[in-house]
């Protein structure tokens, strides 16, 4: 909740300049797009791992563990956009790798959030469950690295 805060605190600092108040609400149609997409994996995810009953009050947990991550992840990607779009200069490279440093703290702090959401539910999984869930999680991590590496990304069709 205090990411959320924060995320939401420095909108309002953005919201507060001339231009910025232009791009709030492409702010908030990126952002609403990308959680729409979200909920609709969140869904799929349930669905593959064929949650039980018993198990609806962890995965409950869980799933409000996504969906806020979710929400912040996307508040900042298209706030970044935005900012990015109204750039008139390049970044230096101290600013570039500052910004990188940030954002990789901030995506390790996810992680963490998403992990210990992860353990309650991960241990109330039958093993056919657990299978599913490890090569979720897999497929998931190694998508970390692809996004960030050049041979793995597609076509940009400006």
């Amino acid at each position: 909740m205090q990411a959320f805060r924060a995320v939401a605190l420095s909108l309002f600092f953005i919201v507060t300049s001339a231009s910025a108040q232009e791009a709030i609400p492409i702010v908030s149609l990126i952002a609403k797009r990308t959680v729409e997409l979200d909920s609709n994996r969140i869904a799929l995810i349930k669905n593959n791992l064929r949650i039980a009953d018993y198990q609806e009050d962890e995965w409950t947990k869980f799933e409000d563990a996504l969906k806020q991550l979710s929400r912040q992840r996307a508040y900042r990607k298209a706030t970044l956009m935005v900012e990015n779009d109204k750039r008139t200069s390049p970044l230096s490279p101290a600013e570039l790798l500052t910004r990188q440093a940030e954002a990789l703290k901030q995506r390790a702090s996810d992680m963490q959030v998403l992990a210990q959401a992860a353990e309650p539910l991960y241990v109330t999984l039958d093993d056919d469950q657990r299978k599913r869930a490890d090569e979720l999680v897999r497929v998931f991590a190694q998508r970390l690295f692809v996004d960030d590496d050049p041979r793995y990304r597609r076509a940009r069709s400006y």
